[in-house]
């Protein structure tokens, strides 16, 4: 079984190293640039990074309070400049390496779950080698991503852990990672703070102990396990919306959109369709896409969410008694909702989506990929096995690094190409 393992770690650390080598070259772009700025070069400033609002703590003139609280997201490149200056290619490997890291963390983990091997493979290739997380490499800064996913990864296994150990403290030694990495991952970025609800998924739908057998025993159990998780989560939404708060970058904007519900979610269902429309065919993977609120066609977008969601229940109901596939559906669909209110981040642009909001929950598709690409615990088909190179060669031509900045005429979209 080791044997087996180090074997796919190998053969994921060959496809990260296939698909992104003809962008290890790629420039400094957009905000990579403040690699170059003295508080980011300077390690001596590090310790600032934890501090949400540095004109009310240090007074210092001309700062002013930061929407957001990443404090890794500077750390990270801070640490990576210290060793490569301004050689591209260093930032780029060492991305790279990170990514590749997420990917084995992603097959372990599924590994642990016991969903088979090859599902577990093929899932945690897909997800190295599709387009649509080609950002995690190709962008510089956006290293901090692979550190976000690998550390909730982490947390909700060290929550499985803790949930299966019999002695109380067992238990709480198991929990303690779990909150540790938790924080980890919240200061990577602000989505990170919705896992106690993919944790409470997980132990609710796939790792309950076996006398739970009902639902209303399954929720209980997962609610006695997490419960400290969400007082975690409580106080630091509390903390946050205190020292960096949320309302001030995202839902004070909604009223300067003027806009009625109908034209929002007309525009919200068009963008949402954009994304999932790449996960299924990655040409024109962008960073940022925005779309000004539309004025008409509404009926066509009313119809593809209404398709949409039935879809999903039926997917849903269909796959209700595989707890495998059920997981996987419920992750990706329950990372799509926040969506719902990241959308208003620049106003000036209209509405958007960033593929990268969703670079945990997108494990879920890929999982449900790989059922559908070769059954659980043997070979993939013969068929599955021919589209798998074609797939790569697809990923290895839209896997270019990002060329420039462009602003569409029509509809004012804003996106990067890759």
């Amino acid at each position: 079984m080791i044997q087996q393992h180090l074997k796919a770690l190998g053969l994921l650390g060959l496809l990260g190293l296939a698909a992104f080598s003809n962008g290890l070259h790629g420039q400094f772009m957009i905000d990579d640039h403040a690699f170059f700025e003295e508080k980011l070069r300077n390690i001596k400033y590090l310790p600032l990074n934890f501090i949400p609002d540095k004109d009310r703590a240090l007074h210092i003139e001309g700062e002013s309070k930061d929407p957001f609280y990443r404090p890794l997201s500077i750390i990270v490149p801070m640490l990576s400049y210290l060793a490569f200056k301004d050689n591209v290619v260093g930032y780029h490997a060492l991305n790279l390496v990170l990514f590749v890291l997420t990917s084995w963390g992603i097959y372990l983990f599924l590994s642990f779950l016991s969903i088979g091997f090859w599902w577990a493979l093929v899932a945690a290739g897909l997800y190295l080698i599709h387009p649509i997380n080609g950002v995690a490499v190709n962008y510089i800064t956006a290293s901090v991503f692979s550190v976000q996913v690998t550390s909730m990864l982490i947390a909700i296994w060290s929550l499985i852990q803790s949930s299966r150990s019999s002695g109380k403290v067992r238990r709480v030694l198991w929990y303690g990672p779990a909150v540790f990495f938790y924080f980890m991952a919240m200061f990577c970025h602000e989505t990170a703070m919705v896992l106690p609800f993919y944790a409470f998924v997980l132990l609710a739908v796939y790792a309950p102990p076996v006398a739970a057998s009902s639902i209303r025993s399954r929720l209980a159990f997962a609610g006695r396990v997490l419960w400290p998780l969400f007082v975690v989560l409580a106080v630091y939404y509390a903390w946050r919306m205190q020292a960096s708060p949320l309302n001030e970058s995202i839902l004070s904007k909604i009223q300067l959109y003027h806009m009625s519900f109908a034209t929002y979610l007309a525009t919200w269902t068009m963008l949402l369709c954009w994304y999932l429309s790449r996960l299924f065919w990655p040409y024109n993977i962008v960073l940022i896409m925005a779309h000004q609120p539309l004025t008409h066609g509404f009926g066509i977008w009313f119809l593809a969410l209404a398709i949409l969601l039935g879809v999903g229940a039926y997917l849903l109901w269909a796959h209700r008694r595989d707890k495998p596939m059920l997981l996987a559906l419920i992750w990706f669909f329950m990372g799509l909702c926040p969506f719902i209110l990241a959308c208003f981040f620049q106003p000036i642009h209209g509405l958007m989506i960033e593929p990268h909001w969703f670079i945990f929950p997108v494990i879920g598709f890929f999982v449900f990929c790989g059922r559908c690409a070769g059954p659980s615990g043997r070979k993939p088909s013969a068929r599955a096995g021919k589209d798998g190179p074609g797939s790569h060669c697809i990923c290895r031509h839209y896997f270019k690094p990002p060329a420039k900045l462009a602003v569409g005429q029509r509809g004012a979209l804003l996106y990067f190409l890759a």
